[in-house]
């Protein structure tokens, strides 16, 4: 399925696609038990991954669904996406090029919709009325967000450094990213759908000073394509100043994964 892009800055996450599918953290399997427990899904039925990226969240659902859909404005991420499902050996996934805008009842009726962390970029009143009326009754949603909780001084390590190279203000595409005003949990509040309780999980985990430079050129604060020719300095730096924060070349983290979740009442 292809469809055209609309209100979407596409320089977003140009060149990140190989960082994100090997540097980004795949979301934990109690995550996917409790969907399938609480939406009871058992292997029929249409599901959307929305800004499904390389399809971290598409592939472990997947076998949840008759068809799985996953829909993405970039192409570089849907290729990595498309080369993990075959990897997988999964064949009930559709590929759908395109960002929310393009969001239309003509692509089918759902069973269920889950977005990552992409909902932050979207008209997100209007997403939720759109989807709303492209689910079936009794439908699912879910909204989910992992957040790292890294040293301070890997923290402030990474800030120094882009603000270093790229300014105080946020970077994205081909502008500036302002953080939403409004929570997510107040967006879904005021939409149709009838709020469930949100499911909460958080881990721990060791990373590499390597693996962290490969998380940050995986954002939109950070790509190479806003760095240019000062992308291989931008490197050196963040790798001495890593260093310097944790010598032995590993450090621990904790990672909080949370899910918003509505249905279709």
């Amino acid at each position: 399925m292809k469809l055209g892009p609309k209100h979407h800055d596409a320089s977003l996450f140009a060149g990140t696609a190989s960082y994100y599918s090997r540097y980004r953290f795949p979301y934990p399997q109690p995550l996917f038990d409790y969907l399938v427990r609480i939406f009871g899904f058992d292997g029929t039925g249409m599901a959307l991954d929305l800004g499904c990226g390389s399809g971290l969240l598409t592939l472990p659902l997947a076998p949840s669904f008759g068809k799985m859909v996953a829909m993405d404005p970039d192409e570089e991420m849907m290729d990595e996406a498309r080369r993990a499902a075959s990897i997988a050996g999964l064949s009930n996934i559709e590929f759908a090029k395109g960002s929310s805008w393009e969001l239309s009842p003509v692509m089918g009726e759902f069973r269920f919709v889950i977005m990552g962390q992409s909902f932050h970029w979207m008209e997100r009143d209007q997403v939720l009325s759109t989807l709303y009326d492209m689910l079936e009754f009794e439908g699912g949603l879910a909204i989910v967000n992992q957040e790292r909780r890294t040293p301070a001084a890997i923290t402030n390590a990474e800030d120094e450094t882009v603000k270093e190279f790229l300014g105080d203000r946020r970077r994205a595409g081909q502008g500036y990213y302002e953080h939403p005003p409004e929570s997510h949990e107040v967006i879904l509040a005021r939409s149709r759908f009838d709020v469930l309780a949100p499911w909460h999980y958080s881990y721990q985990r060791a990373q590499t000073v390597d693996e962290a430079i490969g998380l940050v050129f995986s954002t939109s604060r950070a790509t190479r394509q806003l760095l240019g020719d000062r992308a291989e300095e931008f490197e050196a730096e963040l790798r001495r100043r890593f260093m310097e924060a944790a010598p032995g070349g590993t450090f621990k983290l904790c990672v909080d994964v949370t899910a918003l979740l509505g249905r279709k009442d």
